[in-house]
């Protein structure tokens, strides 16, 4: 198991390795989110479980119809629904992108991340929350939604 600093400085490195594609954020405001960042234990595999049995499959419909994101179905229940307008502001178009990104988004989502998402955004939430919990991060953008749902059943150890 890795330290909470070598966990902290490969978040770090996340970030400078992704800056062309994440908010800019400065190294204490970067030090505050990942401060922040939920404790959350078997995030891979609670995500595995949710897309895996279509709870929320990879596609951002799924995703922004989340609990958090204002729907009502019977998945809401065990999130609840907080800042419901701020929410559909923000995400006002979901699409289908062709990426696995919203493994970012799920992980905002099940560890309750989800104010942190509105400032922050859900990759660097979701790699600050990654680094924190488990020392590494999936490729939110480059593996096939087949790739990405093998990998994180081996991340979950399933």
């Amino acid at each position: 198991m890795t330290t909470e600093t070598e966990r902290y400085k490969a978040f770090l490195d996340y970030c400078d390795a992704h800056a062309e594609r994440l908010p800019r954020r400065s190294y204490v405001e970067l030090a505050d989110l990942y401060e922040k960042a939920p404790v959350y234990s078997n995030l891979d595999r609670t995500l595995y479980v949710v897309i895996k049995n279509n709870l929320g499959n990879f596609s951002m419909r799924h995703f922004h119809n989340s609990p958090k994101h204002g729907s009502t179905n019977d998945f809401s229940c065990r999130f609840g629904v907080e800042n419901k307008e701020r929410i559909r502001a923000h995400h006002a178009e979901p699409t289908e992108c062709g990426t696995t990104h919203c493994i970012a988004g799920w992980a905002c989502i099940t560890t309750s991340a989800l104010p942190l998402e509105l400032e922050h955004g859900s990759e660097l939430v979701a790699a600050a929350t990654y680094y924190k919990n488990t020392g590494s991060c999936p490729d939110f953008y480059e593996m096939s939604k087949d790739e990405a749902l093998d990998n994180l059943r081996e991340r979950a150890g399933l």
